[in-house]
């Protein structure tokens, strides 16, 4: 009886165990995939930001820049030219139909490209008089005055794009992608009224943050403290 109670105890103890390893074993390979709806979201947050010529954010942007800067966010680096987007859509992702064309997928003219909302409706950096601003796919004019020229719809397979990024991470590349976003955070333009100590402090503790060094009070605060002198919220690290 006496061997047969240590038996049990045994394969209590190592059940235990096992059910505590399992999270922390897993916890490194957790992934949730992105949606349509969750670039959407993000891209919403920048509504209002000024338009300026070859800027990537997070402050301002030019139609290009918004929506590297947006798709950046979630992992997958596009170009920051227009033109590539019109001219070979099909080395972005997926051609597809204007009647298939869902939320997050990416609508490039000639010279100009923005990010679909559905239901006819593109967000995109227009111009320095509207900066990133919502409008009807319908209602857009080129340079040359023509309204609602020809168009592409570009599906981009961003969880595809994010896996295999991953699954060719080495740690010289993990530094590296850290000190992007750290700059696409806080340096990607010139500061103005902050003070570069201060923003050099939060760059590194940012990319602690992505390396999973940081302390989980230390990404709160760093991650609060990430706004402009307007309010506007800047993008967020997402691992």
């Amino acid at each position: 009886m006496e061997r047969f109670n240590k038996a049990i105890l045994s394969i209590i103890i190592v059940t235990i165990i096992c059910g505590l390893c399992v999270p922390f074993a897993s916890a490194g390979n957790t992934y949730k995939e992105v949606s349509g709806k969750d670039i959407v979201s993000f891209a919403k947050e920048y509504v209002g930001c000024p338009y300026r010529h070859g800027a990537t954010g997070p402050n301002s942007f030019d139609c290009s820049g918004f929506v590297y800067f947006v798709f950046k966010n979630f992992g997958v680096t596009l170009t920051n030219s227009s033109y590539p987007y019109y001219s070979s859509p099909e080395q972005f992702g997926e051609v597809i139909d204007e009647k298939d064309a869902k939320k997050g997928d990416i609508i490039s003219w000639s010279g100009h490209v923005g990010i679909y909302l559905g239901k006819g409706k593109v967000i995109h950096a227009l111009n320095p008089r509207e900066g990133v601003c919502i409008t009807e796919v319908s209602i857009f004019r080129n340079s040359r005055g023509v309204s609602d020229p020809p168009h592409h719809f570009i599906r981009v397979d961003v969880n595809a794009a994010i896996l295999k990024e991953r699954s060719q991470t080495t740690p010289a590349k993990e530094a590296a992608r850290a000190e992007r976003s750290a700059k696409l955070i806080g340096e990607t333009e010139p500061a103005t009224d902050i003070d570069h100590e201060v923003r050099a402090v939060r760059r590194d503790a940012v990319i602690e943050i992505i390396a999973g060094k940081a302390d989980p009070t230390v990404r709160t605060e760093v991650f609060s403290s990430i706004r402009d002198n307007s309010g506007a919220p800047k993008a967020e690290v997402r691992p």
